[in-house]
């Protein structure tokens, strides 16, 4: 069964959260195999970039999953969930950070390009990976 524009929001913001919330075991896997493989093995340089270029890919698998579970929606409800993806990833981050009793220089270090880290481009993907998924399978409504 898929989700037409017809029903309610509140299945689309469901599925929404549970799609977030499959990103995390992919997102806390990659980082365990950026520090134990790839940066041992690589060096970080190399590590930084490949790492987040393998978190684009599992976002993209989960955004494929979200877009063919709910069905075609209209283009401004899947700007919804990105952004709702995005806004969650970044208390998510920073919760976490001030959590730990990490500094705010040391939680935007990954905002800096330092040791090719792409973590802002890994932001801007998640913002925007449910509504190109959305294009690529002919999911917007009206």
């Amino acid at each position: 069964m898929t989700v037409t524009h017809h029903h309610s929001g509140m299945l689309v913001l469901c599925w929404a959260i549970a799609g977030w919330v499959a990103i995390i075991p992919f997102a806390i896997a990659n980082g365990a195999l950026r520090q134990a493989v790839l940066a041992p093995r690589l060096g970080m340089r190399t590590a930084q970039p490949l790492s987040g270029i393998l978190l684009m890919l599992a976002i993209a698998g989960v955004a494929w999953l979200l877009v063919g579970r709910l069905g075609p929606q209209r283009p401004h409800v899947w700007a919804a969930v990105g952004a709702g993806w995005l806004a969650a990833t970044l208390v998510f981050e920073f919760g976490l950070g001030l959590g730990a009793g990490r500094t705010w220089d040391e939680m935007l270090a990954p905002y800096r390009f330092v040791d090719n880290n792409v973590w802002p481009i890994v932001l801007a993907w998640v913002s925007c990976a449910p509504a190109v998924l959305a294009r690529v399978r002919g999911s917007f409504a009206g």
